[in-house]
């Protein structure tokens, strides 16, 4: 039996590991991922401070996402470096389209108008989602609250 190579695009099988299913004929090639080190954790999170989502950030680093969320479960302080990064990077968004929308405005760049509204109908929902205390919607909050042998009526504006 004839070995035959690699597609051009293919990575070298030094990094990836070959598998064949012995009732087929298939062969498919599945990268091994990197080990997840305080060195990556803070890789990851520089990459999601850039503006790169998690799972970019993940694939780019060659990280298991399973393997971040499940150490995100365990391990507070990773949660809280995530959480911050996707935080900032969420500000970085704000920040970055009230310069998009300056340089619109006084015609230094020329936008198409839809998808400026897109985007920052995308960012708006982005901050909204991950700082709900500065951003989120705010709702009133009026009811009763019960605890440890009080009760609380409660009308907040």
């Amino acid at each position: 039996m004839q070995k035959t190579a690699a597609p051009r695009h293919a990575p070298p099988l030094s990094i990836c590991v070959k598998y064949s299913i012995a009732t087929h004929t298939l062969s498919y090639y599945v990268y091994s991922m990197a080990k997840l080190t305080q060195t990556r954790i803070e890789e990851l999170s520089a990459m999601i401070m850039d503006g790169h989502s998690l799972a970019s950030a993940c694939t780019a680093l060659s990280i298991s996402r399973a393997n971040v969320y499940s150490r995100m479960s365990k391990d507070q302080d990773i949660e809280r470096k995530i959480r911050t990064a996707q935080q900032q990077s969420a500000e970085k968004a704000v920040e970055d389209l009230e310069q998009i929308y300056d340089d619109a405005l006084h015609r230094r760049k020329d936008y198409d108008p839809a998808v400026l509204r897109d985007y920052a109908t995308h960012v708006r929902w982005k901050v909204g989602k991950l700082m709900p205390d500065l951003y989120g919607e705010q709702k009133n909050k009026a009811g009763v609250e019960i605890g440890d042998g009080t009760v609380r009526i409660v009308w907040e504006t």
